[in-house]
């Protein structure tokens, strides 16, 4: 029988091959036509190599017409049709043809074979047929170990052997294991010795790989699979799922022990051996095998006990030779096993075919062509794929080959999707994963602010992670709120974003500039359903209140002293000198608007220093924490400049520039002074990338400049990222960066708090700008403050400050009243059971106390919407706040600071109010924090007046 597997075997295989006329032209070869009956020898580009090849009117495809007949015999009938030199032009793909009846016999092993030049198919039974010489020992000496005898018989034409004695052989057998891959087998023990067993290896090496399944035998089952134990006498069948123990992969030997150490007396008898893919069609026994240099099984069987006109197959075979890769379909469907597999050797072109006969039976073939383009579908683009599948799919094109692409990204390539006939356009192919919702749910996040914490999704399928899963985001109510990145320049309301190597999609989320909470979908589709999870946000306004009443005041700020109780509530205190920041960070959009209040006083004889109120400006840095924002970013000197070259040739570095900038700090100035801002890309309006500081502490990064030239300190390079930006040819700027104050003084810097309770504050804090000022914008990169308060600056030992209320909030107008948010938020806090519970319910129609005055009215007029202000006189009212009033800032007639324009808010003082009243006003008198109001005395000057108190004044 003709061995597939040898050496000497698979020089013969040069390619099996049609023949065509001309580049772009292309004829099946006619086998009808064939002008001698008894032999195709004086055909032209025929040649019989050994045996006989002739026309047979016996059996046909069609039914009607001839075949090629090579008959049985030793040795192999073997004929070849050479491809002529005119026959083929310079196409690069070669489509062959050709229908073949299987064998009509049980045995053989290979049955039959033809090949084209690069590419071989074989006809094989699924039995396994034995021949003694060519077994070989296996288990590296176990074989006849202890000169013990070692015994192997070959019956029934191969199909059964023997083992006795102290017995290991294995069968050269190439086969390539699949998960779906089956041995089965007949076995009667009649002595079991030590080890009974078979296995299917890549080498004769036994005690490398636990391969062996243990029949039977007295010694324990260590380097042994267990589970098939063979019971009773006579022989018992075995069907052992072998490609579910092993990897997948090319055996090279079928092994078999009959171990008898201590007697050699062990006795086995195996027959009907057989390996093929999955169960076995009734009654079949033979099966395709393909090669790229390894033998791959392919599912596919066929009868061995007849050849009626019904079993003949079509093989089409598509050879690839610019890629090295060829295909196979079987009856003009693709064979998914046999897709895209590496063509033996290099061939450039089609050269030959060859058939080879077998030693039991005929070989029938028919109907043979070489074609240039597809003979069973359309297949305009030549890739291997049937147009009227590529244009089921809108992403599929038939003018170009993309059968290589993975369209949907689900790591199938779109050959593979259609061999197997599943959508390149559907990444779950209709199989829809478990998605698992993992981080971001339920976040609290501020208007028109970036959440925290990304949203976070799992896919899974079949508890594995999905990479490159399709997730589509979609902001339920269609508002612009998703981006791929954070904090990026532009969002949108649906997003595809594919999951990581972990399974997770992430999506970033702006918060929409409402008060509405709002949800997130993640969902995946298939063609036919989705699955999704929703993800909800709650939006609340951006209001951090600071007061020593609420929850645990300790950890509100740091380094601030234990909280002290004033006139029976807490209050945050410190004595000597510190720098003190809220603990938390306030996410803030420098687009839009806030204000920043507190409440201060001073505690015993001297009175503090307060050097700063106001806040810190903080950033995401590289490594996508939040950081300081340092100082030297944003503090810069004089005009920027253009790099044009860079010479590092000299003892120092010089820069050229394109201008000579003016106001830079040069010999003479501060160490700190003189450092270089680069902005590769050449944008001014973001922070540096980088700040280049000097080599170690108190050092400069450039000496001098002097023109255009910058020379750079000793010892000082460019950095590499400019470097490489230069040699790029990107636009790169140089500013002269500085040293500077860490905060931003806006509600107070430098004054003397008084021994009472005395508000400083900041309205209308909005946009960035470099450096600190004005101090009623964000430094530039902003993108989270915190409160900072720096006092007992003059003599620290001597002073503490006490303080409380502290406010950062986002001034707005969600319902669009005309009325700042954050004043009738005054009003619904004032009573938490008065029912006012949103802002549309204060405006036009609500009279909080009632003093015949809308709420909307109070706002207009600057009355306050809390006391009953709005008297029956033909007078003004005045108004007098000790704690948040001005005696020469404001006019006295608002009671609430700026409110309804600049300049308007109470008195600080009764005096002032008294001094400026016309008689028949009235002035209101707040409760404060203060214990009183502490004024010597009111000269009325004739005056007739009303002093209305709100609350608890008490006058000293």
């Amino acid at each position: 029988m003709y061995n597939f597997f040898s050496p000497k075997a698979l020089c013969l295989f040069v390619g099996l091959l049609l023949s065509t006329l001309a580049h772009g032209q292309t004829i099946a070869e006619d086998f009808e036509s064939l002008t001698l009956s008894s032999s195709i020898g004086a055909e032209t580009g025929w040649s019989v190599v050994s045996g006989s090849a002739t026309a047979s009117n016996v059996e046909s495809a069609n039914g009607t017409d001839q075949s090629i007949l090579i008959p049985a015999g030793s040795p192999l009938g073997e004929s070849v049709r050479t491809v002529q030199g005119a026959e083929w032009g310079t196409d690069s793909v070669a489509w062959w043809d050709v229908w073949v009846l299987p064998m009509a016999h049980v045995s053989g092993t290979p049955a039959y074979t033809i090949s084209a030049a690069g590419s071989m198919i074989e006809f094989r039974t699924t039995q396994i047929e034995f021949d003694g010489s060519d077994l070989v020992g296996y288990g590296g000496g176990q074989d006849g170990q202890y000169s013990l005898p070692t015994t192997a018989t070959v019956t029934s034409g191969g199909s059964t052997i023997q083992l006795e004695g102290n017995s290991w052989k294995a069968l050269p057998y190439q086969y390539m294991i699949t998960p779906d891959t089956v041995l089965t087998f007949e076995v009667d023990v009649v002595d079991e010795g030590e080890i009974i067993g078979i296995s299917l290896e890549t080498d004769l090496v036994f005690f490398d790989e636990v391969r062996l399944f243990r029949l039977a035998g007295t010694d324990p089952d260590n380097q042994q699979i267990s589970g098939f134990s063979y019971s009773g006498s006579g022989f018992q069948t075995f069907t052992i799922p072998v490609g579910q123990y092993y990897a997948s992969g090319v055996i090279s030997y079928i092994a078999m022990v009959a171990d008898d150490d201590a007697n050699g007396a062990a006795d086995i008898t195996f027959r009907n051996v057989s390996l093929h893919e999955g169960a076995l069609p009734g009654g079949e026994q033979g099966m395709l095998v393909v090669s790229d240099g390894d033998s791959i099984p392919l599912p596919t069987y066929f009868s061995t006990t007849s050849n009626a006109s019904d079993n003949w197959m079509r093989l089409t075979l598509r050879q690839d030779f610019s890629s090295g890769k060829w295909d196979l379909y079987l009856d003009g469907v693709s064979v998914p096993i046999a897709a895209n597999i590496d063509l033996l050797g290099t061939p450039t072109e089609p050269t030959e075919m060859r058939s080879f006969g077998d030693g039991t039976g005929p070989v029938y073939f028919d109907e043979l062509g070489l074609y240039v383009s597809s003979p069973i579908f359309t297949d305009i683009d030549n890739d291997g794929m049937d147009d009227a599948w590529e244009t089921l799919f809108s992403n599929m094109s038939t003018a170009s080959n993309d059968r290589d692409a993975d369209l949907d990204m689900d790591s199938k390539s779109n050959l593979e999707e259609y061999m197997a006939d599943t959508s390149p356009d559907d990444y779950y192919n209709d199989a829809l994963p478990t998605l698992t919702k993992t981080s971001g749910d339920q976040q609290t996040a501020y208007p028109g602010i970036w959440l925290e914490s990304p949203l976070v999704v799992n896919a899974q399928n079949s508890s594995v992670d999905l990479e490159n899963a399709p997730i589509e985001w979609t902001h339920l109510s269609s508002l612009s709120s998703l981006a791929a990145e954070n904090k990026a320049s532009s969002t949108v309301s649906l997003l595809e974003i594919r999951t990581d190597s972990n399974g997770d999609s992430t999506v970033y989320v702006k918060a929409p500039d409402t008060l509405s909470s709002f949800g997130i979908t993640a969902t995946a589709n298939t063609e036919s359903s989705q699955v999704q999870q929703t993800f909800t946000v709650n939006i609340e306004p951006l209001r951090f209140i600071y007061d020593a009443e609420d929850g645990d005041p300790s950890n509100d700020f740091q380094n601030d002293s234990a909280p002290t109780v004033y006139d029976g509530n807490n209050v945050y205190t410190r004595t000597s000198l510190a720098g003190i920041r809220s603990a938390g960070y306030i996410p803030i959009d420098p687009s839009k608007q806030y204000r920043l209040s507190g409440l201060f006083r001073s505690v015993g004889v001297v009175e503090s220093n307060l050097t700063s109120f106001g806040f810190t400006c903080y950033y995401t840095d590289a490594s996508g924490n939040i950081a300081l924002l340092p100082g030297v970013n944003v503090y810069y000197s004089g005009d920027e400049a253009e790099i044009v070259s860079y010479d590092d040739t000299g003892a120092n570095v010089t820069i050229t520039l394109a201008s000579s900038p003016s106001g830079w700090n040069t010999v003479g100035a501060p160490w700190n002074h003189r450092f270089l801002g680069y902005y590769i890309g050449g944008d001014t309006t973001k922070l540096p990338d980088p700040v280049q500081l000097g080599l170690g502490g108190g050092k400069s990064t450039f000496n001098s400049i002097v023109g255009n030239v910058i020379e750079l300190a000793n010892g000082v390079t460019l950095p590499t990222s400019v470097v490489d930006a230069l040699n790029a040819s990107e636009t790169v700027i140089v500013r002269n960066h500085r040293g500077g104050d860490g905060n931003n003084n806006v509600a107070a810097v430098n004054v003397t708090v008084p021994g009472e309770w005395m508000e400083y504050k900041a309205e209308n804090i909005t946009g960035m700008s470099w450096t600190t000022q004005p101090y009623d914008e964000f430094w530039m990169g902003t993108e989270y403050v915190r409160i900072f308060i720096y006092p007992n600056t003059t003599n620290p030992s001597n002073q503490t400050v006490e303080f409380d209320d502290l406010v950062f909030e986002e001034i707005t107008d969600y319902d669009a009243d005309n009325i700042p948010d954050w004043w009738e938020w005054r009003i619904i806090e004032a009573n938490p059971s008065d029912g006012l519970s949103y802002l549309a319910d204060v405006g036009t129609t609500s009279d909080f106390d009632g003093d015949g005055l809308t709420d909307d009215d109070e706002y207009a007029n600057g009355t306050d919407p809390l006391a009953k202000d709005n008297v029956s006189s033909s007078g003004s009212v005045y108004y007098v706040n000790n704690m948040r009033g001005s005696d020469t800032a404001c006019n006295g007639q608002s009671a609430t600071n700026g409110i309804p324009t600049a300049g308007d808010g109470p008195y600080r003082t009764i005096t002032k109010a008294i001094n400026t009243a016309s008689s028949g006003d009235a002035i209101l008198v707040y409760e404060t924090r203060n214990d009183s109001y502490d004024e010597t005395t009111f000269n009325l000057a004739g005056k007739n007046l009303v002093l209305r108190p709100s609350g608890r004044v008490v006058l000293k």
